[in-house]
């Protein structure tokens, strides 16, 4: 897989023009084996995804015309960045504008990705975590934490670097918050949180997309190890790095022999894969094993990671799909997005080949 990642990437970031053309929002979860996209015109929680993605097919192309792409598609999540109602802005400008900025050093990048993150970190509630949805002061609301929003921190801890101290403390209590609540003593993590706003008590723990309360989502558990990566290449807190190993540990633990993960560790044998989960696991192991300090676990983390993406060659879809890489998961409740293309999915396998391949686009990060 190693060596054949660049032609991978050829080929992968050969088709975003032609899915691009065909689009009328957003890519979000594919409907109908191949059929197309459901998608969402403003960007929901996925449009940097898919803003992200273009950014890196022009950083490994070289292509003007997937750098036009990426701009188009860029300012189309403009206005988001102002949005109080969701945790998901790390997720919407953090591939998407702060990838611009350090790719064209246009200043616009900078502006819309710093709005972003003063609007994200203006989120925080006394007890130091960020709630998931509706606006911060919402009592209905405000006591639901995710997973999920370690992955929308270092959007906070970039703005610091950039001239914005407060959000890296924003960034850094709720790192603090996620892992004393969300991590089990065995590595394992819940999807949800309900907490005191105030006093942080947590009043119970759950799941939305999991099989169940005291399950471990696969999604939610790459979510930690990529969160908590990415946190302790922030940070250099000892703790991100601890939480990064012990949720590494488990995930790896428990892939099956086939190394794609099921939607949910607990339904192993039985349940729909999710690829998508895989993907960010890779690119999450991938990261950790680039700032770890134990080469013995660098070079675990590393192969591992690359087995992984042997594994997840095989649901990639053809040259003419609508997506890149089949077999995700988004939400098995409700029936959406089983075994079919997720834009997170195709993002970070991309971003794990780019990875694998030691380019600067990732490498810096």
């Amino acid at each position: 897989m190693i060596r054949a990642a660049p032609r991978l990437l050829d080929g992968l970031v050969a088709r975003l023009p032609r899915i691009a053309a065909a689009l009328d929002g957003f890519p979000y979860y594919g409907a109908g084996k191949g059929a197309r996209w459901i998608t969402v015109a403003d960007g929901g929680w996925v449009g940097g995804f898919w803003a992200g993605l273009l950014w890196l097919s022009w950083a490994w192309s070289g292509a003007s015309a997937a750098r036009q792409l990426a701009e188009e598609w860029t300012a189309r999540l403009a206005p988001r960045r102002l949005d109080r109602t969701t945790h998901d802005l790390g997720f919407l400008f953090e591939p998407s504008c702060v990838r611009a900025w350090r790719l064209t050093q246009d200043p616009q990048y900078r502006a819309w990705a710093r709005d972003a993150a003063t609007t994200l970190s203006s989120r925080v509630q006394p007890a130091g975590y960020l709630p998931a949805h509706g606006v911060p002061e919402d009592t209905r609301t405000r006591r639901l934490a995710l997973i999920d929003t370690l992955m929308n921190l270092p959007l906070l801890w970039w703005a610091a670097r950039e001239g914005a101290p407060a959000a890296a403390e924003a960034a850094d209590r709720h790192l603090t918050f996620s892992l004393q609540a969300f991590f089990r003593p065995d590595g394992s993590t819940w999807q949800v949180v309900h907490v005191d706003p105030v006093s942080g008590t947590v009043q119970e723990r759950g799941t939305l997309q999991g099989a169940g309360p005291g399950s471990c989502w696969s999604r939610g558990q790459a979510w930690a190890i990529y969160g908590c990566a990415r946190a302790f290449a922030e940070t250099r807190h000892a703790e991100a790095l601890a939480g990064a190993d012990a949720a590494a540990r488990y995930f790896l633990d428990h892939l099956p022999a086939d190394g794609v993960p099921a939607w949910d560790f607990a339904a192993a044998g039985r349940a729909p894969k999710d690829t998508s989960a895989g993907a960010v696991a890779a690119a999450g192991l991938l990261l950790l094993a680039s700032h770890h300090p134990a080469p013995g676990i660098q070079r675990r983390y590393r192969d591992a990671a690359y087995a992984m993406l042997s594994a997840l060659e095989t649901w990639l879809l053809p040259d003419d799909a609508y997506g890149l890489l089949g077999g995700g998961c988004y939400f098995l409740a409700r029936g959406e997005g089983v075994d079919e293309p997720c834009a997170w999915g195709d993002y970070y396998l991309v971003e794990a080949l780019l990875r694998a391949a030691g380019h600067a686009a990732v490498q810096s990060e």
